[in-house]
């Protein structure tokens, strides 16, 4: 069994992911040098949503360590352990997506979420397979936002 603190694992993840984003906005989005007075820049959005995150994540660890409002949840170790994996098959689709393209890494991340999830449904396999393909197609030739194929 895996005990868990709510309030307080949730407020710490929000606050790492919204300084996360904070740090890789500048390499991700590049500001416009002439803006018209009253003109936000593509950047604005993102930023305000992860200053929000971080105000809030403060907020839970507020509440979880001054207030003790908190709810303490217990995970059976199987369950901890197949959410663990899942986490690591995302991390592991978007490394190999910077490398690979889109098409391989999409169809080894589905594959392996049934393989997770111990499906047997062959509709759902079949499914898998093509969604990918589809999703690349659609891109690619309806709204012309280039995917890289492998």
């Amino acid at each position: 069994m895996v005990t868990l603190r709510t309030n307080l694992l949730s407020g710490i993840l929000a606050i790492c992911l919204g300084a996360a984003i904070l740090i890789l906005i500048p390499f991700q989005i590049q500001e416009e040098l002439f803006l018209a007075y009253g003109q936000i820049s593509a950047d604005f959005i993102p930023k305000v949503v992860s200053l929000v995150m971080i105000m809030l994540g403060i907020l839970l660890v507020f509440q979880s360590l001054i207030l003790h409002k908190e709810k303490i949840i217990s995970i059976e170790a199987g369950a901890f352990k197949r959410a663990m994996t899942f986490l690591a098959l995302t991390v592991a689709y978007g490394v190999l997506f910077r490398w690979i393209g889109f098409l391989i890494p999409s169809l080894l991340f589905t594959t392996g979420l049934l393989i997770l999830q111990r499906s047997r449904q062959w509709v759902y396999w079949l499914i898998c397979c093509v969604f990918p393909v589809v999703i690349w197609v659609l891109f690619n030739v309806v709204f012309l936002v280039k995917l890289p194929l492998i």
